[in-house]
């Protein structure tokens, strides 16, 4: 009866924490979910128009762009690092996959701030910038806002 007893109190206690488990990612999840569509937003003008380091009288990237960048790097160490707390099971595979995918964009957005040097900006570099943005808001559910 007691072995019983305790079973039970123990699969109570494991479900409560199952539950908590996922309710805490859950709530990472869609805060980061959020910060990213916040982001994408505030610095889409500085990913749709890079600078070209050869025009910068010190070569350096300006403070507003530097400082979009390391937002974009952040978020997207984040969103890696969100992926890693989450168990290599068969039912997270398609979540952490998604969010790696979402990461990986991420770092390519903070990547294009500039262009190659003393190139100017391209078709080409901002086709790479629309996929990026275009597959961030599908893997992540967003609207496309157009």
């Amino acid at each position: 009866m007691f072995e019983t007893i305790m079973g039970v109190i123990g699969n109570i206690i494991s479900s409560i924490v199952s539950k908590d488990r996922k309710s805490g990612f859950r709530e990472n999840y869609e805060a980061i979910r959020f910060e990213i569509a916040t982001t994408l937003a505030l610095y889409a003008k500085y990913y749709h128009n890079p600078v070209d380091l050869a025009q910068m009288s010190d070569l350096k990237l300006p403070k507003d762009y530097a400082e979009a960048s390391e937002k974009i790097r952040a978020l997207a160490s984040k969103t890696r690092a969100l992926s890693e707390i989450l168990p290599d099971k068969p039912k997270h595979a398609e979540t952490k996959s998604r969010l790696n995918d979402v990461s990986a964009c991420l770092f390519g957005l903070s990547n294009s701030l500039t262009t190659p040097f003393d190139c100017g900006i391209t078709g080409e570099h901002q086709q790479v910038v629309d996929e990026y943005e275009r597959q961030i808001k599908e893997l992540l559910k967003l609207s496309s806002g157009r």
